[in-house]
């Protein structure tokens, strides 16, 4: 299980200070784009379609958390908020390799069959 993130600091009543503090909670507790990646490495060695399968639908997740990672970015100032945008952008490459790797893993077990 992952360790709780340290809370950061700053006025609770900030708008900025909310979103990075729920975009920390959701990283932490989610690492929805390192869970993906892992799946569809683990079906590339087992050769577990379904586990490929499963990757491919936690892609979606990998791109709502993307989505949120910009949304959040939209409360900050400049500086932060562009490397809060290359964060996001990251998260959803991952989870796009992620996904052509399950792909791959579907597709060698079907011509393995045919």
């Amino acid at each position: 299980m992952h360790d709780q993130a340290e809370e950061p600091e700053g006025d609770r009543r900030d708008p900025a200070w909310i979103s990075i503090t729920g975009l920390t909670t959701s990283l932490t507790r989610g690492a929805v784009s390192f869970g993906v990646l892992d799946h569809a490495i683990a079906s590339s060695f087992t050769r577990d379609m379904r586990l490929a399968n499963r990757a491919i639908e936690e892609v979606r997740q990998a791109e709502a958390l993307s989505e949120a990672i910009h949304t959040a970015a939209l409360s900050l100032p400049a500086g932060p908020a562009v490397a809060l945008g290359y964060v996001a952008e990251s998260v959803r490459r991952l989870g796009e390799y992620s996904g052509d790797i399950a792909e791959t893993v579907i597709n060698h077990a079907v011509e393995a069959k045919g």
